[in-house]
């Protein structure tokens, strides 16, 4: 179990040694901001103490009755409750009304009443998209409130995990929200990819990290980072979940359009699909994901869907979606494959570090769950590698979570205070503290 953090000092009070405000001695509150989930939990715990769909639901039907699992409260229904503000940004009509009739929602109750909802997700690739900062300031909120970590924002440094080369833009607006809106005491931005090695306990590798909103390679030699050798593609799990769409309606005859069918397609994703050991050939794209006429098609397994019909799916329709991590020309991207940014990251390194590398390949992030992911990516590591080299990847079971992980072992350090930025530092001195400080 996560080591619950002392109780909070008061709020605005300074320390007795050297008037450091008391926040700043409070246990650090280590968030992995994902497109898919957020991950939070204390400094120090072996694992997040909250895993939270990275989802907001506004309600698309009128409320006509009282009661209910979607009856208000204060933690569930952001509307009149939130210290934010209670107005939706987004498309009109979605979101709350000056009646109250349209609520909107945020975390597992989303999940668990998706049919009744329009979801939506902030995030993209990575970055909140524009036009949705409400709603990711939202889902913060819902971090710190009462039914997760039970504790303001203003008493607590901050770690945040930021996908590599995000837009500055981005962070100079995560950073107003997080110190003028939350008042939180210090912030500090680390790379999901580096704190993956941390809690792989390596000082030297490369780590794959595949989320859902995209992948980067990140190579790390001796605890000294490598910035000129990160590659990052725009290819993650999201477009997988996207293919299972077409693979079933071109396959299958089945249409999943609402935004919470896109749901169930990225649950039979997670739960069904595999990567191929051996690359796909393009004529069963062409021919129709599957309708072809060779074991691989014919034999196939039920999937049961919520309304109680068993969908077949042959084991072509399974392993068709993920072959876009390895080829994403098949659906018309120019981004790098996986592997391809992979190699891509070792090669920009020097040529005496290159051995190192690949014999320290440690695999991160929900996406590389994927059955047979490893497998494939290692065929395609000797397939365009060094002839002679010495290839061994690291696959750790709790790698859906290594990013938090390694970002509790971070913040846990006594000297995590010199790496932060407080909130009179970026009050004193605007964005271009992260500069100065080499951030």
């Amino acid at each position: 179990m996560d080591t619950p953090s002392s109780p909070p000092l008061p709020s605005g009070a300074a320390s007795s040694s050297g008037g450091q405000p008391s926040a700043l001695l409070n246990q650090p509150i280590v968030i992995d901001n994902g497109t898919h989930n957020l991950r939070a939990g204390y400094a120090g715990g072996p694992s997040p103490r909250h895993i939270i769909p990275s989802i907001i639901g506004h309600s698309k039907h009128i409320r006509v009755m009282p009661g209910g699992a979607l009856e208000d409260s204060p933690t569930e229904a952001l509307e009149g409750s939130s210290s934010i503000g209670s107005t939706v940004g987004g498309t009109a009509g979605t979101g709350s009304s000056s009646r109250g009739r349209y609520k909107v929602y945020v975390g597992k109750r989303v999940a668990e009443h998706r049919g009744a909802m329009i979801i939506r997700r902030p995030m993209r690739r990575g970055v909140v998209e524009d036009g949705s900062w409400k709603d990711m300031e939202r889902l913060w909120e819902h971090v710190f409130s009462r039914e997760n970590l039970h504790t303001p924002a203003s008493e607590h440094p901050l770690l945040l995990t930021e996908t590599p080369f995000s837009p500055s833009s981005h962070r100079t607006r995560a950073t107003e929200t997080l110190f003028e809106t939350f008042r939180t005491p210090a912030l500090h931005y680390a790379m999901p990819g580096i704190l993956s090695l941390y809690a792989s306990g390596r000082t030297t590798g490369v780590v794959l990290d595949v989320g859902d909103g995209s992948a980067h390679a990140v190579p790390v030699y001796e605890g000294h980072a490598l910035p000129h050798s990160v590659v990052r593609t725009d290819v993650g799990g999201c477009d997988v979940t996207e293919m299972v769409r077409t693979v079933l309606r071109r396959s299958r005859g089945y249409h999943l359009g609402t935004s919470a069918e896109m749901e169930l397609a990225r649950e039979i994703k997670e739960n069904v699909c595999f990567a191929s050991s051996t690359p796909l050939t393009s004529g069963g794209w062409e021919r129709g994901f599957g309708v072809l006429d060779d074991d691989a098609a014919l034999t196939t397994s039920p999937y049961l869907l919520p309304d109680g019909n068993a969908l077949e799916l042959s084991e072509r329709d399974r392993s068709s979606p993920s072959e876009i991590l390895f080829n994403p020309s098949l659906a018309g991207s120019e981004e790098l494959s996986v592997s391809s940014a992979l190699l891509a990251s070792i090669k920009r390194a020097d040529v005496d570090l290159r051995c190192s590398l690949l014999e320290n390949v440690v695999l991160a992030g929900g996406t590389t769950l994927t059955p047979g992911f490893g497998e494939r990516v290692l065929a395609d590591l000797r397939a365009g590698g060094p002839d002679h080299a010495r290839i061994r990847i690291g696959a750790p079971p709790e790698r859906i979570n290594s990013a938090w992980i390694g970002g509790s072992i971070l913040a846990s350090l006594s000297t995590f205070k010199n790496m932060w930025v407080t909130r009179a530092e970026w009050e004193e001195a605007g964005s271009s503290v992260w500069g100065r400080r080499g951030l």
